[in-house]
């Protein structure tokens, strides 16, 4: 997945980045939760957390809820 993103962002396999990180919560979240990793390190191995999409699955991930529309309109 880190190959995807070494990609320009119109060629990454947007999916397959989404399948990746559905297979890999967790993983991730127990390498999240009992490392608690620097954000830096956490970027390099989980670059997809930072992309606004995945950011929201995410989130709908660990609560199993949408973000309510306040939070995703920024302003």
């Amino acid at each position: 997945m880190v190959d995807q993103f070494k990609k320009t962002v119109t060629d990454r396999d947007m999916i397959m980045i989404h399948q990746h990180m559905q297979r890999t919560f967790a993983l991730r979240r127990e390498e999240i939760v009992n490392s608690a990793p620097p954000i830096a390190e956490l970027k390099d191995r989980w670059p997809a957390l930072f992309c606004e999409g995945q950011l929201y699955s995410e989130f709908h991930r660990i609560n199993n809820q949408n973000l309510p529309i306040p939070l995703l309109c920024c302003t």
